[in-house]
């Protein structure tokens, strides 16, 4: 059956719990300023500090996102003789969960906004509810995607920055599962087999090291060792996958 990259298998169950978190706090959120919007004046509401308020209410989300770097990288294979200072690790860490709090900031601004413009206009908790849930970006497929992106491209950072040093000649390959979900470009990086850096950035540009097929992408590149072929294709031979992607037999 196709492989399943640990990394990115330890991504998805973070993302999942993480995203069950800030679901729950969506409609606490909601149920508590809907209590308070009834009781004072709603134009009050936008006197509080919304932002410290959602930092409050999803700390544990927070800490659980800051901690999965660890998790992460402990499924992600070293390259030969080449590791990541803990400076530039701890910044990479930093980065990326800067960049979620970044946008769990923006949640709560949003949200208190809509809660608010709702209790204004008259609206019941269902119905604003049900208008937050309407915002791009609120539901749940969109929270998973949003946090899979953001670790996939913190893994594949890691993953450059192990790159620089090594020799030239340095082979890598495309990591990840192979089914009816993996895009066309990234089943074409998938089965270029071992390409050295100079190949990759040649055959599929630059970006594809730091963002791999784009958003939510599952995939990664990795050094090629004795033991990769049967570590990642999860096929007994790597023509086997060839022949399930040209067929279409994929799971």
């Amino acid at each position: 059956m196709p492989f399943q990259d640990p990394a990115i298998l330890a991504i998805e169950q973070l993302s999942q719990q993480i995203s069950d978190i800030l679901l729950s706090t969506q409609e606490i959120l909601i149920n508590d300023l809907y209590s308070i919007g009834t009781k004072i004046d709603p134009a009050d509401l936008i006197q509080l500090n919304g932002q410290g308020i959602m930092q409050a209410k999803t700390l544990k989300a927070s800490q659980l996102y800051e901690q999965g770097h660890e998790e992460i990288l402990g499924q992600m294979v070293s390259f030969p003789s080449r590791a990541v200072s803990e400076t530039t690790l701890q910044a990479l860490k930093t980065l990326s969960t800067n960049q979620f709090m970044s946008t769990v900031n923006q949640m709560g601004d949003i949200m208190f906004n809509e809660i608010t413009k709702g209790l204004m206009t008259g609206m019941t908790r269902n119905e604003i509810y049900n208008m937050v849930q309407g915002i791009s970006g609120f539901k749940d497929y969109q929270i998973k995607t949003m946090i899979n992106t953001q670790f996939g491209n913190f893994s594949r950072a890691v993953t450059t920055n192990m790159m620089q040093g090594m020799p030239e000649n340095a082979l890598y390959r495309y990591i990840g599962p192979i089914d009816k979900r993996t895009r066309d470009e990234c089943r074409k990086m998938y089965l270029a087999g071992g390409r050295t850096k100079k190949e990759i950035e040649t055959a599929f540009g630059k970006d594809v090291l730091s963002i791999g097929g784009g958003w939510n992408c599952r995939h990664r590149w990795t050094f090629v060792d004795e033991e990769y072929q049967l570590l990642t294709a999860g096929y007994d031979k790597f023509s086997d996958v060839k022949k399930a992607v040209k067929t279409g037999n994929l799971e």
